[in-house]
């Protein structure tokens, strides 16, 4: 357990590095590898990836942009499952489904396009001294659908696309609620000649209507 603590320490540190230099290539290095590093700490603890007791859902809305292109992203995502506890910090994923509008401003391409990804989400999470919020870095590798090929001035390539996330929020220690950064690397991995990425960076605002357990 003291490597998982130690990991999710780093990327914690990683996370709000990259932030604050705002260098898409880092933030899409820290989003993939601290996802790979996480899924991999949870398989060696052995982790229970797929039973979760918790079937509450909760909605998100994200508003981001980058150099040409906004983005307002809708969607839910179910449960808190718990993978592993290190110390402080705790490691839970939820199953996320998110439907994003994509408008541009200039480019020969068409000037909207819209998205629906799935993305198994992971959250590091650390209470708060007082125990009323927790801080959280928030990663994700998952796919999409997209609905254009190329939008504004990006040759996309094809409609399959990768969809990394990197975040760092605080909400209160009951789930109820979470805020944070959201940023979102769009691209499909080069499986086409054609792949402008896209790196959305914005805010993030999650909220757990009342019941289920």
């Amino acid at each position: 357990m003291h490597g998982a603590r130690r990991a999710a320490t780093a990327l914690l540190a990683l996370a709000c590095t990259a932030a604050h230099a705002g260098g898409d290539e880092a933030l899409k290095n820290v989003a993939v590898g601290g996802t790979l590093l996480s899924w991999a700490a949870a398989l060696w603890s052995g982790a229970p990836l797929v039973r979760c007791d918790d079937t509450r859902w909760r909605l998100r809305a994200a508003v981001a942009s980058d150099d040409e292109l906004q983005q307002v992203q809708l969607g839910a995502s179910r449960g808190r499952c718990p993978l592993l506890d290190a110390g402080p910090w705790s490691l839970s994923h939820a199953p996320t489904l998110g439907v994003a509008h994509w408008r541009a401003d200039e480019g020969p391409y068409a000037r909207s396009a819209f998205d629906v990804a799935a993305v198994p989400m992971l959250h590091w999470r650390l209470p708060t001294a007082g125990a009323s919020l927790a801080f959280d870095v928030e990663l994700g590798i998952g796919a999409a659908w997209l609905s254009r090929k190329n939008v504004g001035t990006r040759a996309k390539g094809s409609h399959f696309q990768f969809s990394d996330h990197l975040g760092i929020g605080v909400g209160d220690a009951g789930g109820r609620w979470r805020l944070g950064f959201a940023y979102r690397h769009v691209s499909n991995g080069d499986l086409t000649d054609d792949n402008d990425a896209v790196d959305f960076k914005g805010v993030v605002f999650e909220w757990r209507p009342s019941g289920g357990r």
